[in-house]
C-alpha cells in the first residue's frame, strides 16, 4: 500500500494534466485554474462529470437503436432474399459477360438497391 500514496505535488501535477486533456471540452477549467487554483478546477471537473456522462450514455443509447434499425432494415431488404440476390447476381454476371462493362452490369442492381421493398 506504501506505493499507491502521492506526494502532495505529484497529486496537482497529475490533476494539472486530467485538466489539460479535457481542457478543449471544457475551457471555462481555465478560468477556474487562473482564478482559484488546480484544486477548485479539479474539482469543478468532477461536479461536471455527470451531466458530461448523462450526455455520452443519451448518444451512445440513440447510436445503438440507429444500428438496430439499420440492421433490421437490411435484414427485411430484398437483396438479402437468396431468390432475389440469386436472380440478380445471375443477371449481372451475364450482362457483365456479354458487355464486358461494370457500369452497364450495375444497372441490374441499382432498381433493387434504390426501390427495395417496392420491386420484390
Amino acid at each position: 500500500m506504501e506505493g499507491l500514496k502521492f506526494s502532495p505535488k505529484s497529486k496537482k501535477v497529475l490533476m494539472l494534466l486530467v485538466i489539460l486533456v479535457l481542457t478543449p471540452f471544457a475551457p471555462e477549467l481555465l478560468l477556474f485554474m487562473d482564478v482559484a487554483g488546480v484544486e477548485v478546477a479539479f474539482t469543478c471537473l468532477l461536479i461536471m462529470i455527470k451531466p458530461m456522462k448523462l450526455w455520452v450514455e443519451c448518444q451512445v443509447a440513440k447510436i445503438k437503436e440507429f444500428s438496430r434499425v439499420i440492421k433490421l432494415a437490411i435484414r427485411q431488404h430484398p437483396v438479402c432474399d437468396a431468390r432475389v440476390f440469386a436472380g440478380h447476381y445471375f443477371a449481372f454476371s451475364l450482362t457483365l459477360l456479354l458487355t464486358s462493362s461494370l457500369l452497364v452490369s450495375s444497372s441490374i442492381w441499382l432498381p433493387i438497391l434504390v426501390m427495395g421493398k417496392y420491386i420484390a
